[in-house]
């Protein structure tokens, strides 16, 4: 009778493979990312969720283990990005469960993990359930780092903004002074203190009241403006889109009244824009704002189909969302504390309207919607600040140009200041006139 050794091929003395155990074909990260980058560039973002759900199935079908990991990491992050909570939640919990299978529980790149899933629960509102993720992550991140990694910053910001959601502000503050001292110790880090001095306003505004806390948010507002990197840079919190949800100043006002999906479907952009100004910000503005309001002028104008009137329920710009614009004159008429502080008004508004989710704020201004500069707006689309074009200007003005500073509407201008410049920009002088009409015919 043959004995098993006597058919089988024995283990290779050199490499001693186990011939049972699968081989690994490690997928190249490297190249992952790379490509990612590229698709996200080009805001090609079916084919950035394409390319990451491939990479997946390659990692898994090579017994890449290490590899499917950074995988659903990276996974969870673009889904968080879009919005899609179910996805970026279901990648959260693999990927936390792939630790003690790897034997990573250990490890700073456990504490990145966990961060990660932290973030992905704070985005869509479940602070309670990010907390428990942040703090072990920082057990890990304070064991395996340095004290100046910058890893550890912004996980204390994350932390912080965390604990401000479920009122515990003593302690978020006292966060948000172990993460200054990481950042001052980055060298270029003065963005990242500017956002945390702004968080730290926020949460004292939230705490005491504005009011009461005025002195100690008037100190954090000047460190954030001397930390700017640029003059006239609009800094908003690194978490804006998941700003603390309580009273205060820039507390949430509901929408007041429900919304249903297929009213939604048959309006246009700028209907959604004036339902959700009226229902939303207006109430806003009034009770916490009343002497801004008739100063500034509250609308939608500039870039996107919406605008022009072009869109609808099956054909909007990647970025549509139900917003509107806030467009402040002069610092000598609205401060700069007073924009701060509608930048936090705005940036807390309800994250979804009549089934349609907001955009996530950019943490250094650049958003369509929201407290915008008329001057800066003016700059944008016609090249000058003060929107007054010379016959030079008018004659080389590309015409999306005039059409984005003309198009849209203004659904409140009391002092008419926005106005006046967009009613000029319809009434061209003659000789632009005769050129277009030498143009047809």
């Amino acid at each position: 009778m043959l004995n098993r050794d006597d058919y089988e091929e024995p283990r290779c003395l050199l490499c001693m493979e186990d011939p049972g155990k699968p081989k690994i074909a490690s997928i190249d990260l490297g190249r992952v990312i790379d490509k990612l980058d590229e698709y996200l560039s080009r805001n090609d973002k079916a084919g950035a969720e394409r390319h990451l759900l491939y990479w997946l199935e390659e990692a898994r079908a090579g017994h890449d283990r290490r590899g499917e990991h950074s995988v659903k990491n990276e996974l969870m992050g673009f889904y968080r990005k879009e919005g899609r909570e179910r996805e970026a939640v279901s990648f959260a919990e693999s990927a936390v469960a792939d630790l003690g299978e790897m034997l990573l529980e250990d490890t700073a790149t456990a504490g990145t993990c966990l961060v990660n899933a932290g973030t992905v629960y704070f985005t869509f509102h479940h602070a309670e359930k990010a907390l428990p993720y942040l703090e072990k992550a920082r057990a890990l991140y304070e064991k395996h780092l340095e004290k100046d990694d910058p890893r550890l910053g912004g996980l204390y910001n994350n932390t912080a903004l965390t604990l401000t959601d479920l009122g515990r502000y003593e302690e978020a503050l006292a966060l948000y002074e172990k993460a200054l001292a990481v950042m001052k110790q980055k060298e270029g880090g003065e963005p990242e203190e500017a956002i945390t001095h702004l968080n730290m306003a926020d949460t004292l505004s939230l705490w005491k009241g504005t009011e009461a806390a005025e002195a100690e948010i008037e100190t954090h507002l000047s460190s954030c403006w001397t930390r700017q990197t640029s003059p006239g840079t609009a800094i908003t919190p690194s978490c804006a889109k998941n700003a603390p949800r309580s009273s205060g100043i820039t507390a949430i006002f509901s929408p007041g009244r429900s919304w249903k999906r297929g009213q939604r479907r048959s309006m246009k952009g700028l209907e959604i824009a004036r339902a959700y100004w009226r229902e939303v910000g207006l109430p806003v503005m009034e009770r916490d704002f009343p002497r801004l309001l008739p100063k500034v002028a509250i609308g939608l104008a500039g870039a996107g189909s919406e605008c022009l009137g072009f869109d609808d329920a099956l054909s909007r710009d990647h970025d549509f969302e139900p917003g509107f614009c806030i467009f402040l004159p002069g610092e000598d008429v609205v401060s700069r504390r007073e924009e701060f502080l509608l930048e936090r008004a705005y940036a807390k508004l309800p994250g979804e309207f009549m089934g349609l989710k907001r955009s996530r704020l950019s943490p250094v201004g650049g958003n369509r919607h929201g407290p915008i500069r008329a001057a800066r707006f003016w700059e944008e689309h016609l090249g000058v600040p003060d929107g007054e074009l010379s016959l030079f200007d008018w004659l080389h003005l590309p015409d999306y140009a005039l059409a984005e500073a003309a198009g849209g509407e203004i659904f409140r201008d009391d002092s008419g200041f926005f106005t006046r410049v967009r009613e000029r920009l319809v009434c061209p002088p003659d000789a632009v006139n005769k050129k277009l009409a030498g143009a047809f015919f």
